[in-house]
């Protein structure tokens, strides 16, 4: 035999010898999969289900187990994915063409109630509610466009001055459903009221001078949850003080707000 006739063969041998260690490879990915899977771990089981594919693309138990796992963990568009290809694998499969139709049914839904839930959230424009911390008070919000909102809040602090600012707002969404929000903030803040102890006579009486009108910019970052009509918010802000003198001024709490249509 030539030369060229061994080469040939050497290269034969080691295509099979190649294919027989990916298909060997492949196989352990899949069972280290199915026990894990057994076990509930589904991420880590998607993990080795896609080193097996990389090994053997057209393996069909993969792609099928694989697709259970995306499914459970709640991932149908990689569901759909990985049933779609073990449809194209095995044309006949009906059951895996009813389960496409459920998954594209269950997906349309979700997508549905996302935009029920932002559309909830779009068409309530003005809300009334409370705040408690510094200040705590009464708090109304409005609604000018999706992306802007303009708030007013009465309250008192723990000094007993009375607090009243008005704030705008730049509002974000942080996920899909448009439900979560972070908002960053620019408005004015006015403090008046109140007294403070200045000293005491020798009789033990105390004395006391009313609080000088304080004011400035207000500088608020919040961070907002939608529940229908209902907003839950937790803010925090830093007052530049400019009169009577010049300071920085924290404050922020926990809120609620109800918006009515």
């Amino acid at each position: 035999m030539s030369k060229a006739g061994y080469k040939k063969i050497a290269m034969l041998l080691a295509g099979v010898v190649m294919l027989w260690t990916s298909v060997a490879c492949a196989e352990d990915y899949l069972r280290a999969a199915g026990t894990l899977y057994k076990n509930g771990e589904l991420a880590d089981a998607a993990v080795y289900l896609e080193a097996a594919l990389k090994k053997q693309p057209n393996c069909q138990d993969c792609w099928q187990l694989l697709g259970y796992c995306h499914y459970n963990l709640g991932e149908f568009a990689k569901a759909l994915q990985a049933y779609r290809k073990m449809l194209e694998l095995s044309p006949g499969r009906d059951d895996v063409r009813r389960l496409i139709q459920e998954i594209e049914q269950e997906i349309k839904s979700a997508e549905k109630d996302k935009s029920n839930r932002r559309e909830t959230v779009r068409r309530r424009r003005s809300g009334w509610g409370a705040i408690l911390g510094v200040p705590s008070g009464v708090t109304f919000a409005r609604r000018l466009q999706d992306m802007y909102i303009v708030t007013l809040m009465l309250g008192s602090r723990f000094d007993n001055q009375i607090a009243l600012s008005a704030d705008m707002f730049a509002r974000f969404s942080l996920e899909e459903s448009g439900v979560t929000y972070i908002s960053f903030g620019l408005g004015w803040c006015t403090m008046a009221g109140g007294s403070e102890t200045v000293g005491i006579t020798e009789t033990g009486k105390i004395l006391k001078v009313a609080r000088q009108t304080r004011a400035g910019p207000n500088i608020p970052l919040a961070v907002s949850y939608f529940f229908g009509g209902t907003e839950f918010f937790l803010q925090g802000s830093a007052m530049i003080e400019i009169t009577p003198e010049y300071k920085l001024v924290p404050g922020g709490g926990l809120g609620v707000r109800w918006y009515i249509e």
